[in-house]
């Protein structure tokens, strides 16, 4: 499951289409947020979105 770090300036949907990019090469189109997940004792938030690839 590629993730990462939002960058300052990103929205978290940007972000996702990047990091999903840099960590696999695959282009995708978000379709929907799906959820949020908070792990408070390690300061993580994960956010779930569900997205298709694009292009060639």
């Amino acid at each position: 499951m590629p993730g990462g770090q939002v960058e300052e300036g990103e929205s978290l949907k940007e972000a996702a289409v990047r990091e999903v990019k840099e960590e696999s090469g695959i282009d995708i189109e978000v379709l929907r947020f799906c959820s949020i997940f908070q792990n408070v004792k390690e300061s993580i938030c994960n956010s779930l979105f569900l997205a298709k690839p694009i292009g060639a």
